[in-house]
């Protein structure tokens, strides 16, 4: 897993492409597909760079909730 970069080091773009590289292996590690994933600004706000998981299919977002509720115990 990638080093945790701390926020204060990093321009907003890496820290968006740090959090996408983390994003993505924890998703790959899941077998979990989000084709759309990345990284999205919107106008007028340079300084803020969103991760954009994009379009998900049904599936895809079941998994990815199964996922976070092992992760936090929510789903015992």
């Amino acid at each position: 897993m990638p080093t945790p970069v701390p926020h204060a080091t990093l321009d907003p773009f890496d820290e968006a492409e740090a959090a996408l590289a983390t994003l993505r292996e924890a998703l790959f590690g899941a077998r979990i597909a989000l084709p759309a994933l990345g990284l999205h600004t919107a106008p007028g706000m340079s300084e803020t760079v969103f991760v954009d998981l994009g379009m998900v299919r049904p599936h895809a977002a079941r998994d990815l909730a199964r996922v976070i509720e092992a992760g936090t115990g929510a789903g015992r």
